[in-house]
């Protein structure tokens, strides 16, 4: 277990034709560090994951959070009843099938609550396993976007560095539920635009705009040190007013705000986990005037960037 005790990293390794091995000296090795462990020679499988649970019992978005890159052995067959919860599979690399459905690379399909499933197949997935209200939400969303559960999605390169990205680079982040919501939204972003919508009870907004407003989420990823709303607009294409108000309605918070946020949170991060100087982070995060950068962060965390780093590190 991590310091912080709302976050849990788990490396499960197994040897190709064996009984699961000991990992207790690989788990302690990385368990802590912000870098993926070295790969595991071509005998070995694993699985990487991140489980996260909010700071408050009462958030009613999700009560856990789970977040992972496998690499399945041929002879593992995963069979469950799944509970309250939905899980999405991105299968990057190798074969297999669901519940007797054929799957490759760039596949997608996910599991709605309360279904028995079976997996089979050497494959190499990331996936997400949510629940309580994102859960219903994913799940009536994936309805209008894949055909019995399944689809495909355009970038393996991409999915790959953005679980990976969350999974190591902010594993230590503190308090943000609305991280790791945003990931999920991000996730589906990826799957193909050009799948026949097999359901018209969800509005426009949920099937068709959000893949649009989840895409320059992905962008704001990428460029937070030069990003603009009014870039995101053009992105978008949509008015920057009409584009501000689509972007609160998938996200919860203005553009602006969401920006502000992305950036605090990857200062904490920075401050927390490197020996980065308080100009290299505001050079990272697009700030030029210390004193701006300065007197947001303190707005936010009640305490300056440096202080907040002596008092977490």
């Amino acid at each position: 277990m991590l310091n912080n005790s709302q976050y849990q990293m788990y490396t499960s390794v197994s040897q190709r034709k064996t009984d699961v091995i000991s990992i207790s000296e690989y788990h302690s090795n990385h368990i802590c560090t912000t870098m993926p462990p070295t790969p595991l020679g071509d005998d070995y499988y694993y699985c990487h994951y991140l489980y996260y649970k909010p700071p408050t019992t009462d958030n009613m978005d999700f009560c856990n959070f789970y977040l992972g890159l496998e690499r399945n052995p041929p002879q593992n067959v995963i069979s469950k009843y799944q509970s309250n919860s939905c899980i999405i599979y991105f299968i990057l690399d190798g074969k297999g099938t669901f519940n007797g459905s054929e799957f490759s690379a760039r596949s997608f399909f996910y599991i709605k609550p309360y279904q028995q499933f079976y997996i089979t197949g050497d494959w190499y997935a990331a996936w997400i396993v949510i629940d309580n209200k994102c859960a219903t939400k994913l799940h009536e969303i994936l309805k209008t976007k894949t055909v019995n559960q399944m689809s495909t999605f355009y970038d393996i390169e991409g999915v790959e560095k953005l679980f990976s990205f969350y999974i190591y680079d902010f594993l230590h982040l503190y308090n943000s539920p609305r991280l790791f919501s945003s990931l999920l939204w991000q996730s589906i972003s990826f799957l193909d635009s050009d799948m026949p919508v097999v359901s018209t009870n969800i509005p426009p907004l949920e099937s068709q705009i959000q893949n649009q407003i989840l895409r320059t989420v992905a962008y704001i990823n990428d460029n937070l040190s030069t990003v603009t709303v009014s870039q995101l607009a053009h992105i978008a294409s949509y008015e920057v007013k009409y584009f501000s108000y689509l972007f609160n309605k998938v996200m919860g918070m203005s553009p602006k705000q969401y920006i502000l946020s992305r950036k605090m949170d990857t200062a904490v991060y920075y401050l927390c986990h490197t020996d980065y100087s308080i100009e290299k982070i505001m050079d990272i995060l697009g700030y030029s005037h210390r004193n701006s950068f300065a007197s947001i962060f303190k707005k936010i965390h009640g305490v300056s960037p440096q202080k907040y780093r002596e008092s977490h590190r």
